[in-house]
């Protein structure tokens, strides 16, 4: 079993804050693989590795740049409103950022290429149930625990794949991965100051 001694003082990242999980691929697969996270302070956001990975990993995502770069605008101008977000909105991540695929509770239907179907559906929680303005998401730190979570939830999904030895046409939490981001980037422009194009996507959650 790995575990992964990675400081996360004031970062958010998809090795590390996810409790150092043990369950990732080996060191070697994780360089090439993993290793590129979405990394959050709570001050400042780094865009470079967020860059890599939804251009390399997921390109049909395209929305997500966008919203990242917009975010990432209002921190460096100091142009933020922040607030606590809602109970549900952090019952809905920490389910996502805690799940284990060696958890005997894991049904063999929420697993492998749908991996993520719990997470973002268990107990009525569903992302469209939960992030229904940004002032329930309450500040932009929350908007990337979210992203970064359902970045992670798509590398284990490929993982799992990859061990079975299985080739699936598509992955479930990519197709949440990429409602979820849509929606954010929604609810982010419907807020004052944030003028991001809506016209150039098809938001499809």
């Amino acid at each position: 079993m790995l575990t992964l001694p990675v400081s996360h003082h004031k970062i958010y990242c998809i090795l590390a804050e996810f409790h150092y999980a043990s369950w990732l691929p080996p060191v070697d697969n994780l360089i090439g693989n993993v290793l590129p996270v979405l990394c959050l302070s709570y001050d400042r956001l780094t865009l470079n590795f967020a860059t890599a990975i939804f251009t390399n990993d997921f390109p049909s995502i395209t929305c997500a740049l966008p919203f990242l770069k917009s975010i990432a605008s209002k921190l460096v101008s100091s142009q933020i409103s922040s607030q606590a977000p809602s109970d549900d909105v952090l019952t809905f991540l920490d389910r996502i950022e805690r799940a284990d695929p060696n958890s005997p509770d894991i049904s063999e239907d929420d697993t492998n290429e749908s991996w993520g179907h719990y997470q973002y559906t268990a107990a009525g929680l569903t992302y469209t149930a939960v992030l229904t303005s940004w002032e329930s998401i309450g500040n932009i730190d929350t908007a990337c625990r979210l992203i970064a979570a359902a970045i992670k939830t798509c590398k284990v999904a490929r993982h799992l794949c990859f061990a079975q030895h299985l080739s699936p046409t598509s992955y479930l939490s990519e197709i949440y991965m990429n409602n979820i981001v849509e929606l954010l980037l929604q609810l982010w422009s419907a807020t004052d100051g944030n003028n991001v194009r809506l016209d150039s996507y098809t938001l499809n959650y």
